[in-house]
């Protein structure tokens, strides 16, 4: 069984399903699904690990980020410590995001078919109500800029401590 000490950096790193799965049901563990090519989400994942478990840090330990291909299409499950996951709720705010209740589930001819990583303490991410993206292609088309200008912004920070490190 996979355990993850709640006062220790993680030292393990899930490399099949079902120890992805293992490791994200822990109850000290907050998941996170992003569908991958979900507009603006970028904006969220590098900014909530970047300014919250930054890279080259101790705390970046705590930040597990995971690809899994499911229905066809990429995924990723993000799970960092549940104690944190106020952290990500502001994030999600703050980029036009919201941590909705519920996984991804899709429907097919066999019927439904859930994600793999399905614990109560396992959400999806998605854009806000009023997000730009649901203002037509133009709306879209500026939310996605102003996500990849806020990734660049980030980058360049990150970038410009590493430096300060002598990284």
């Amino acid at each position: 069984m996979v355990s993850v000490p709640e006062d220790s950096p993680v030292q393990f790193q899930p490399t099949t399903l079902a120890e992805i799965t293992e490791f994200c049901n822990s109850e000290n563990r907050f998941n996170i699904i992003v569908m991958a090519n979900r507009p603006c989400v970028n904006w969220f994942c590098m900014k909530l690990e970047y300014e919250n478990f930054v890279p080259g840090t101790p705390d970046n330990d705590e930040f597990q980020f995971f690809q899994i291909k499911w229905e066809e299409m990429t995924w990723f499950v993000i799970s960092i410590p549940a104690d944190k996951r106020e952290v990500a709720e502001q994030v999600a705010a703050e980029t036009g995001m919201r941590i909705a209740d519920g996984i991804p589930t899709m429907l097919g001819p066999d019927g439904p078919s859930r994600f793999p990583i399905d614990g109560s303490n396992t959400f999806s991410i998605e854009n806000a109500p009023d997000s730009k993206i649901y203002q037509g292609p133009e709306g879209r088309e500026q939310a996605q800029k102003r996500a990849d200008a806020a990734c660049e912004a980030i980058q360049a920070r990150h970038d410009a401590w590493l430096n300060e490190q002598g990284a």
